[in-house]
Protein backbone atom coordinates (compact mmCIF):
# COMPACT_ATOMS: atom_id res chain seq x y z
CA UNK A 1 0.00 0.00 0.00
CA UNK A 2 1.34 3.47 -0.80
CA UNK A 3 1.24 5.97 1.94
CA UNK A 4 -0.09 9.56 2.10
CA UNK A 5 2.91 11.75 0.99
CA UNK A 6 2.93 14.78 3.21
CA UNK A 7 2.65 17.87 1.56
CA UNK A 8 2.74 21.47 3.38
CA UNK A 9 -0.29 22.39 0.88
CA UNK A 10 -2.50 20.11 3.74
CA UNK A 11 -1.46 23.06 6.27
CA UNK A 12 -3.81 25.69 7.02
CA UNK A 13 -2.21 27.97 9.79
CA UNK A 14 -4.35 26.74 12.60
CA UNK A 15 -1.75 24.74 14.83
CA UNK A 16 -4.51 22.51 16.17
CA UNK A 17 -6.21 22.01 12.80
CA UNK A 18 -2.67 21.10 11.28
CA UNK A 19 -2.00 18.27 14.29
CA UNK A 20 -5.14 16.81 13.28
CA UNK A 21 -4.73 16.64 9.65
CA UNK A 22 -1.19 15.16 10.35
CA UNK A 23 -2.37 12.55 12.89
CA UNK A 24 -5.02 11.67 10.25
CA UNK A 25 -2.28 11.01 7.68
CA UNK A 26 -0.04 9.76 10.16
CA UNK A 27 -2.89 6.88 10.82
CA UNK A 28 -2.46 5.99 7.08
CA UNK A 29 0.87 5.43 6.93
CA UNK A 30 1.61 4.06 10.16
CA UNK A 31 -0.78 1.23 8.93
CA UNK A 32 0.51 1.24 5.58
CA UNK A 33 3.87 0.77 6.83
CA UNK A 34 2.48 -2.02 9.09
CA UNK A 35 0.72 -3.96 6.08
CA UNK A 36 4.35 -4.31 4.96
CA UNK A 37 4.69 -6.78 7.50
CA UNK A 38 1.75 -8.52 7.59
CA UNK A 39 -0.17 -10.59 4.69
CA UNK A 40 -3.51 -8.85 4.47
CA UNK A 41 -6.57 -9.54 2.49
CA UNK A 42 -6.85 -7.56 -1.41
CA UNK A 43 -10.29 -5.80 0.74
CA UNK A 44 -8.07 -4.00 3.15
CA UNK A 45 -5.78 -2.21 0.06
CA UNK A 46 -8.92 -1.25 -1.44
CA UNK A 47 -10.19 0.31 1.57
CA UNK A 48 -7.34 2.27 2.57
CA UNK A 49 -6.37 3.30 -1.17
CA UNK A 50 -10.09 4.59 -1.64
CA UNK A 51 -9.90 6.49 1.83
CA UNK A 52 -5.98 7.98 1.12
CA UNK A 53 -7.42 9.35 -2.23
CA UNK A 54 -10.41 11.13 -0.07
CA UNK A 55 -8.81 13.05 2.05
CA UNK A 56 -5.59 13.71 -0.08
CA UNK A 57 -8.44 15.16 -2.83
CA UNK A 58 -10.11 16.99 0.92
CA UNK A 59 -6.97 18.59 1.76
CA UNK A 60 -5.37 19.73 -1.92
CA UNK A 61 -8.58 20.59 -3.07
CA UNK A 62 -9.36 23.41 -1.00
CA UNK A 63 -7.54 26.87 -0.24
CA UNK A 64 -5.59 27.02 3.89
CA UNK A 65 -8.48 28.62 4.96
CA UNK A 66 -11.02 25.99 4.06
CA UNK A 67 -9.40 23.38 5.37
CA UNK A 68 -11.59 23.26 8.52
CA UNK A 69 -14.97 23.14 6.96
CA UNK A 70 -13.34 20.80 4.04
CA UNK A 71 -12.21 18.55 7.50
CA UNK A 72 -15.63 18.87 8.99
CA UNK A 73 -17.12 17.57 5.25
CA UNK A 74 -15.09 14.88 5.58
CA UNK A 75 -16.30 13.42 9.00
CA UNK A 76 -19.57 12.35 7.92
CA UNK A 77 -17.44 10.40 4.80
CA UNK A 78 -15.21 8.46 7.60
CA UNK A 79 -18.29 8.15 9.77
CA UNK A 80 -20.06 6.38 6.86
CA UNK A 81 -17.03 4.44 5.80
CA UNK A 82 -16.66 3.12 9.33
CA UNK A 83 -20.72 1.76 9.64
CA UNK A 84 -20.81 0.72 5.83
CA UNK A 85 -17.24 -0.83 5.10
CA UNK A 86 -16.47 -2.49 8.80
CA UNK A 87 -16.07 -5.17 9.26
CA UNK A 88 -14.74 -6.11 5.70
CA UNK A 89 -16.67 -8.40 4.30
CA UNK A 90 -13.83 -10.66 4.13
CA UNK A 91 -14.02 -11.01 7.78
CA UNK A 92 -14.28 -14.09 8.78
CA UNK A 93 -13.72 -15.88 5.85
CA UNK A 94 -11.24 -17.81 4.10
CA UNK A 95 -9.56 -14.77 2.19
CA UNK A 96 -9.21 -13.09 5.55
CA UNK A 97 -5.83 -13.20 6.77
CA UNK A 98 -6.26 -12.45 10.19
CA UNK A 99 -3.76 -9.61 10.17
CA UNK A 100 -6.02 -7.20 12.20
CA UNK A 101 -5.05 -4.44 10.35
CA UNK A 102 -8.69 -3.27 9.79
CA UNK A 103 -9.91 -3.77 13.02
CA UNK A 104 -6.81 -1.12 13.91
CA UNK A 105 -8.30 0.63 10.97
CA UNK A 106 -11.51 0.63 12.57
CA UNK A 107 -10.70 1.47 16.29
CA UNK A 108 -8.11 4.19 14.88
CA UNK A 109 -10.74 5.74 12.83
CA UNK A 110 -13.77 5.87 15.00
CA UNK A 111 -11.21 7.53 18.04
CA UNK A 112 -10.74 10.30 15.20
CA UNK A 113 -13.97 11.15 14.17
CA UNK A 114 -14.79 11.15 17.95
CA UNK A 115 -12.49 13.07 18.47
CA UNK A 116 -13.76 16.99 19.10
Amino acid sequence: MKPIRWKKQYLSGNPVLDERIQSLVFIFNELSQQSTHKEHCQEFNELHHACSQVIETQLLGVSAADKADALQSYLPVLQDTLSRDFPLATKSQSACRECGLCDDLRERLSNWVNFQ
